[in-house]
């Protein structure tokens, strides 16, 4: 059935075309009857045409997600610049079309999650050491001014801690069914968001999903200081994430434990960069480099699942760039690995010139020997799009 949005006028009635019927006798009058119903079934009477829509109450009655009506084209889309319905895991007006956030600044408390969706005030606990609103209460106005004080704050509603800028405390994490979400921000003075190890950790997850980005863990003061420490049955990623500590060990993951790393750099750090002791692991798009003793080492307990370390930069500057026990002998894949080592060495090159700044980016295209297997990241270190022809390492060539 064709709907009539022109009130009191009579589906037979001459168009509003500036004459009446008499002096178009020899012409088709234009009848809402003509407006079946399917796409086009609102009656224009006054433009005598049938169209999508004259109001957004013309669209989404069928449980589509076009539910606005675009007046330019009478055409229902999902959302206008002024009129944006969009929420949930697509709250992005982009094109008419309601999309998932893919960048921070989209949201307005700046936290983008995984699943597209903006983090809202009830999920967030802000934590920043330079605030003035000490104790605070974890809003963005008013933060928590420790990790110590937002910690009894933490569960499975409000799982998302933002760190602003220099913390002074270390992060320990042993929750259940919680998913933490851990992002580093700057604080008002521009510093970046960071965690001491001093003698000790800086972040130790022991348990529960984690996800921890846009994080440095920096400041080890001992040979025992380690950056990242993954124990127990714990599942972490690292996005984004920098172990610089000077002294100490950059990241550990040890049996039972499931580590994701996707754009980390681990440098300078004296006692080495990784360490795999026995844990599951997924690495991608990442730089290990001024590290002593080796770049990256693997213990002699196996690794369970379908370990993968692909696409990422390895320079020793001094020790090894990669250790594998005789009996644990693990595949590089598709990367760049200068230095000794004695690992399993896949379609990967040892050589590689490199920029100034910014650093272990390449100064020229270095394509693997071969065409990596499927599937290849869709990105690089950088965030930016990885294409053809593809590089090995970390970083996609950029002009």
């Amino acid at each position: 059935m064709c709907i009539n949005r022109d009130a009191g006028m009579p589906t037979d009635a001459d168009g509003g075309d500036g004459r009446d019927a008499r002096d178009v006798a020899d012409e088709p009058k234009f009848n809402c009857n003509q407006c079946e119903a399917g796409a086009n079934n609102v009656c224009d009477m006054d433009a005598s045409r049938c169209v999508e829509c004259l109001s957004d109450g013309d669209c989404g009655g069928d449980g589509s997600l076009n539910k606005v009506c675009d007046l330019s084209s009478f055409t229902c889309v999902g959302c206008l610049p002024t009129d944006n319905p969009c929420t949930g895991t697509t709250p992005i007006c982009s094109n008419k079309v309601c999309r998932p956030c893919v960048d921070d600044s989209q949201c307005d408390l700046a936290v983008c999650m995984k699943d597209g969706h903006c983090a809202g005030s009830g999920e967030v606990i802000f934590v920043d050491y330079s605030a003035a609103t000490c104790p605070g209460d974890g809003l963005s106005a008013t933060p928590f001014c420790s990790i110590p004080a937002a910690m009894p704050s933490l569960n499975s509603n409000r799982h998302v801690i933002v760190i602003r800028g220099p913390a002074d405390d270390k992060l320990m994490l042993a929750t259940t069914d919680v998913l933490p979400v851990i992002v580093g921000k700057k604080n008002l003075a521009g510093a970046d968001a960071s965690i001491p190890a001093g003698a000790g950790t800086a972040i130790l997850a022991s348990s529960d999903q984690v996800l921890i980005r846009d994080l440095t863990a920096t400041g080890g003061t001992a040979d025992t200081s380690k950056g990242i420490l993954a124990s127990g049955s714990t599942k972490i990623t690292l996005v984004n994430v920098r172990a610089n500590l000077t002294t100490g060990l950059g990241i550990q993951a040890d049996s039972g434990a499931q580590l994701t790393m996707d754009r980390c750099t681990v440098v300078k750090n004296s006692v080495g960069g990784l360490l795999i002791n026995g844990a599951g692991y997924d690495i991608q798009n990442s730089v290990f480099a001024e590290n002593g003793f080796s770049q990256i080492q693997f213990s002699s307990t196996p690794n369970p699942g379908t370990p993968s370390f692909r696409f990422n930069t390895v320079v020793a500057t001094s020790g090894n760039a990669a250790t594998c026990d005789v009996n644990n002998k693990r595949p590089l894949s598709d990367s760049i690995i200068m230095g000794g080592q004695n690992c399993t060495v896949v379609n990967s090159r040892t050589a590689a010139t490199f920029k100034a700044s910014p650093a272990y980016h390449l100064s020229a295209p270095i394509g693997c020997p071969e065409m990596p297997v499927a599937p290849v990241p869709t990105h690089d270190i950088d965030n930016e799009v990885r294409m053809s022809p593809l590089d090995c390492g970390a970083d996609q060539f950029v002009q």
